[in-house]
């Protein structure tokens, strides 16, 4: 067999596998333990099973605790990531695409590259954007990268109570439920308590 290594972004809350089996409405086979650790998982196409606790606890970590290379995976998938110290507003890096630029005499060159196409990582900060941000040894070894943006119509947890559902299905009115309403405005990983108050 070959050696694969994964990386996809997935929604989960701790489930024992017989509160799994009770929430699918399944009989639970007698050779399994019903006080089993484990999670709820549910996947950005909105599938769901359950993971063991520690298969799960080696092969995913939160998104607001990520190394570098799971922030570069995240930019690759469309979401705009960070660091927490980082505290310019809305400040972030991203993967850019489609980049040209225009030269000296007034032609508009298209950037391509025979190893990375059209593409670049681009560091968006309160001074504008910088093109062709590189990391530091601190970017690239810290472990406190977070994804700080929401992609329409995937699954995203609120950051406080983690409610998870779709941005247009975001309990809003409801004082007793969850107030996440994520929008440019708003910002995208603020707690649902800050709502409403």
């Amino acid at each position: 067999m070959k050696r694969f290594v994964g990386t996809k972004i997935i929604y989960a809350e701790p489930m024992t596998r017989g509160e799994y089996n009770i929430y699918r409405g399944w009989n639970i086979p007698v050779d399994e333990n019903p006080e089993d650790e484990g999670y709820l998982v549910r996947y950005s196409d909105g599938y769901e099973s359950w993971s063991p606790k520690k298969q799960f606890e080696e092969a995913y970590r939160r998104c607001d605790n990520m190394t570098f290379g799971l922030a570069i995976e995240a930019m690759k998938l469309g979401f705009k990531v960070a660091r927490k110290g980082w505290n310019g507003k809305n400040q972030h890096i991203e993967l850019a695409t489609n980049i040209s630029y225009v030269n000296a005499d007034g032609e508009v060159v298209n950037c391509e590259h025979d190893a990375i196409g059209n593409k670049a990582i681009a560091f968006v900060g309160t001074s504008g954007v910088q093109m062709g941000w590189l990391a530091s040894q601190a970017d690239m070894l810290a472990e406190d990268w977070k994804i700080v943006n929401v992609i329409a119509d995937k699954y995203v947890p609120c950051i406080e109570c983690e409610w998870i559902g779709k941005p247009a299905d975001a309990p809003n009115e409801n004082p007793g439920d969850c107030m996440w309403a994520p929008s440019e405005e708003n910002g995208y990983d603020r707690p649902c308590k800050e709502f409403g108050e």
